[in-house]
C-alpha cells in the first residue's frame, strides 16, 4: 500500500514519454553516422518534460517532481551575466 501512488505516476511518466515520442520526429535512416541535431530538437526531446517549451520550468511533468525543474531564462542573471 506504501508504493502505490507511485503505481500512478509511473503510469503517467509512461503516458507522457509514449505521446512525446508519437510527436517528436524520427531520426531519418539516411543521415551521415556524425549528424548531430540542432539544439533546439534536442531540447525539444529531452528538456522540455520537464522545464517547458518556454524553458520556465513549467513544464508536463514538472509538477510530478519533488525538486521543480529550473527556470532556465534566468541562469545569466543568476550567474552575474555569464
Amino acid at each position: 500500500m506504501r508504493h502505490a501512488p507511485y503505481g500512478g505516476l509511473l503510469v503517467a511518466v509512461f503516458a507522457i514519454c509514449i505521446a512525446r515520442a508519437a510527436a517528436s520526429p524520427t531520426v531519418d535512416e539516411t543521415l551521415p553516422p556524425n549528424y548531430v541535431p540542432s539544439g533546439k530538437l534536442m531540447y525539444q526531446q529531452h528538456c522540455a518534460t520537464c522545464h517547458g517549451i518556454d524553458s520556465k520550468g513549467t513544464g508536463p511533468l514538472a509538477s510530478l517532481l519533488k525538486t521543480p525543474p529550473s527556470d532556465l531564462t534566468s541562469l545569466a542573471r543568476r550567474h552575474s551575466g555569464t
